[in-house]
């Protein structure tokens, strides 16, 4: 008896002290915890409403703090989720003390600075949400030894160098975005050999070199593909087909050459195929059709010959047709709307397309955006046009139109309109101008007559409308004040091609000039500063303007070819640095000179925008 109760007493000591040694184990895990969420909070020079600094308090538990989650039983925080909360600073390398969280996300903030490489110590760590901040340096090689991560989200920031190859250790990846960052170099080809990979997306860097030819040899699971605006050459793989389960394959705006792979067409739950702005050469692969889940096809800008293969235009499951810029010829399909039931946007333009438009493509009452710009299109616009009521752009510019435009234009809700440089006659519908949605009107260069309503500038005060110098007399006298910006662009700064020049005129209710013009005048100016090139030099006629040359060296990546050797020398101390900078002033010169007046960026941005460019560029070269 007294030893049994001596038994008993010992188990219930026993049993004590472990509890008791438990509960100072979890108080001291928990200490750490919060000491590393402290030391994290004490970087953070930016939070709205102090939201962290009058609830994350050292006298109420961890596990109660915003943001912060823990595990069963309250013993080790598990989460710590502060997206979109309006936070800045930077991250302090004690975050890597938290040994038991699953899931870090940040994103949706100002963070900056360098990544710590402690954040590789986050062994427990499966999901990584950086994105939408502006981290730059390195890409932490650390964060390879996360062996349990299965996304990684660092998209939009400012991460430098190389992709390292320790990311091929991440064994349970499903997710990689690292889009729209400055990542340079070749893509690891340990990235291809991810069997767990479902999404990959290194969009809008400056990453370069060819792709392996068996990429997709290890790649069972992956859905998307997104390698866009980059700087990658070679031929496109042919090896992409054994990607089976791609539904998004993006490789648009880099350097790809040859001609598109037949095989593309047996990737058969493909729903979106990008492949413009590359150097691709050759007809389209009749295999497209094979695509029958495909939504989206883009081939936009490149050197594209032959007939669109009439059997694209019988995949129902199309939603957009992309193919502008290319050296495509022959005729659209008579019998097009019968097959496209759900298309939204067809985009033709500058390419070489004859015969006339297929009355019924005016039954495809879903296209929103129609854009024929710039082709040999012959005959009359058809009445059945009014069909179209949920269009909301129509480019038949640059044809070889005909006839009358049609009262039933009026039935449309269009926003954006162009039938320039055609042979069309009359008189200019009057129902036109009644349509409440219109802000641009492109009329230029065709046998129009008569006279505008003289209150238009009170119905439609939004409306940018360009009509060609010889038709002047079109608009009612109170519209004929210009700015002498807009008298230069009229009149090709009065060279002897101003016959053909169209005038850009934006009125107010009033018929006065507003200050969106001034901005237009701004980010021209900005271009020529940056350029040494005047709107008016002998390099710009016909298509060719500054504002294209400049446009179109942002999206191809040869900037360096036009900046001010003045200003910038491949040779310069930091010269990619400068290069960066420039483009973004360069991208500001556009947001500054937009088309459409409602549609440009405000004055007071364009301020903000310039110090926040100065600000990062001059704490960038000070650091170097």
């Amino acid at each position: 008896m007294g030893k049994t109760c001596f038994l008993f007493v010992a188990a219930v000591w026993l049993l004590k002290c472990c509890f008791i040694a438990s509960l100072d184990s979890t108080v001291t895990n928990l200490t750490t915890d919060q000491s590393a969420l402290l030391a994290f909070k004490s970087q953070i020079t930016i939070h709205p409403e102090d939201v962290l600094a009058n609830n994350w308090s050292a006298t109420t538990s961890v596990c109660h703090w915003i943001g912060v989650s823990c595990g069963a039983g309250g013993q080790r925080v598990t989460a710590l989720n502060l997206t979109d909360m309006g936070l800045g600073g930077t991250i302090s390398p004690h975050l890597g003390n938290l040994s038991f969280l699953a899931s870090l996300d940040i994103s949706y903030n100002s963070f900056h600075g360098n990544l710590p490489e402690q954040l590789g110590h986050l062994h427990q760590l499966e999901e990584l949400f950086l994105n939408n901040n502006s981290f730059g340096g390195a890409f932490p090689s650390l964060l390879g030894n996360i062996s349990k991560l299965q996304i990684l989200n660092i998209r939009y920031n400012s991460l430098q160098g190389e992709i390292p190859e320790e990311i091929g250790n991440l064994s349970n990846l499903k997710l990689l975005d690292l889009s729209f960052n400055q990542l340079t170099g070749s893509i690891p080809s340990a990235i291809f050999n991810k069997p767990s990979l479902e999404f990959i997306d290194l969009t809008a860097n400056n990453l370069s070199d060819s792709l392996p030819i068996d990429m997709c040899n290890h790649l069972p699971k992956l859905e998307t593909l997104s390698l866009s605006l980059n700087q990658l050459r070679g031929q496109i793989p042919l090896n992409l087909c054994k990607c089976s389960g791609l539904q998004i394959l993006s490789l648009s705006d880099n350097l790809f050459n040859g001609s598109i792979p037949r095989e593309i067409g047996n990737l058969a739950m493909l729903k979106e195929l990008y492949l413009g702005g590359n150097r691709l050469k050759g007809v389209i692969p009749q295999e497209m059709a094979n695509l029958t889940s495909l939504e989206v096809l883009s081939l936009r800008i490149g050197s594209l010959t032959g007939p669109v293969p009439s059997s694209i235009f019988n995949m129902s499951s199309l939603k957009v047709i992309d193919c502008k810029n290319n050296n495509l010829s022959g005729s659209l399909p008579v019998n097009i709307q019968y097959h496209l039931p759900v298309l939204e946007v067809l985009d033709l333009s500058s390419n070489q397309f004859s015969g006339q438009i297929p009355s019924n493509l005016w039954e495809c009452k879903g296209l929103r955006s129609l854009l024929f710009l710039a082709n040999g299109f012959t005959g009359n616009i058809s009445k059945n046009i009014g069909n179209l009521t949920l269009l909301k752009e129509l480019d038949l510019g640059q044809n070889n139109l005909t006839g009358l435009l049609p009262e039933e234009i009026g039935n449309l809700n269009l926003e954006r309109f162009w039938v320039d440089e055609n042979n069309l006659t009359g008189v200019i519908p009057s129902k036109i101008f009644n349509i409440s949605t219109l802000k641009l009107l492109t009329l230029a260069s065709n046998d129009f007559f008569g006279r505008l309503p003289s209150n238009l500038g009170n119905r439609l005060p939004n409306l940018n409308i360009q009509l060609p110098i010889t038709n002047a007399d079109l608009l009612p006298r109170v519209w004929r004040r210009i700015s002498h910006h807009e008298l230069l662009r009229a009149t090709n700064a009065f060279s002897e091609s101003n016959l053909l020049g169209t005038g850009s005129f934006e009125y107010g209710t009033e018929g006065i000039i507003s200050t969106r013009g001034d901005v237009y005048s701004y980010g021209v100016m900005l271009m020529e500063v940056f350029t040494r090139k005047k709107p008016t030099d002998e390099l710009f006629s016909g298509e060719m303007s500054l504002k294209y040359w400049v446009s179109k060296s942002l999206h191809d990546g040869s900037l360096v070819e036009i900046v001010d050797t003045n200003l910038i020398r491949k040779e310069d101390v930091n010269f990619s640095t400068k290069m960066e900078f420039v483009s973004s002033i360069l991208q500001l010169a556009m947001d500054c000179s937009i088309d459409l007046p409602d549609e440009r960026i405000h004055m007071k941005d364009v301020v903000v925008t310039l110090k926040k460019i100065k600000v990062k560029f001059l704490a960038i070269t000070e650091r170097a």
